[in-house]
């Protein structure tokens, strides 16, 4: 008598292991999206960081800052004039030029990929923040804005992976201009 498996039996192992492989590749690929879930939401935190510090390193010695509606900034330092901080909506970056448009892909340079938001405004003691230039803040706000030295920058960068749209990320601080 010969000893072997029967056809029943075959399928039977066949089906059994062909669950168990679709289960691990399903299982895989949900662990290869989170990752690349957790790794763009690392990205957006840290795009938003590496601008902030450079924004922040070189508005520390700034002077004649000049918002424009809120979301661009021009001021001059101790070496250059007019030096621009703008966030290009057509291609959702941060970028940092001289005397330039700041949105043209060859002028500037880029300080952040997949900005979706960036503002500028003084602070003020009473907690209410200024998007004007000092010497046009309104009735409500010239008299704390004209005296204000505190400028707040708040950058929100977002981006969709596999389209799905990942929780943006919002980084704001302020800085004070000692040359103002």
């Amino acid at each position: 008598m010969r000893k072997g498996y029967t056809l029943f039996e075959t399928l039977i192992v066949t089906l059994i292991f062909t669950v168990a492989f679709a289960a691990i590749i399903v299982l895989f690929a949900r662990i290869n999206r989170g990752v690349s879930f957790w790794s763009a939401t690392i990205d957006l935190q840290e795009e938003a960081r590496r601008a902030m510090d450079a924004m922040v390193r070189e508005l520390r010695s700034a002077s004649s800052v000049t918002i424009t509606g809120g979301t661009q900034l021009t001021f001059n330092t101790p070496t250059v004039n007019s030096v621009r901080y703008y966030r290009c909506s057509a291609t959702n970056r941060i970028k940092r030029c001289v005397n330039e448009d700041c949105c043209s892909n060859a002028n500037g340079s880029v300080l952040a990929n997949y900005a979706s938001d960036l503002d500028f405004c003084w602070s003020h003691s009473d907690g209410t923040c200024c998007a004007a230039n000092k010497t046009a803040c309104g009735t409500g706000c010239l008299a704390t804005c004209s005296g204000s030295s505190l400028l707040q920058i708040s950058i929100t960068t977002s981006e969709t992976v596999r389209e799905t749209p990942l929780t943006t990320f919002t980084l704001t601080e302020k800085v004070k201009t000692r040359n103002e």
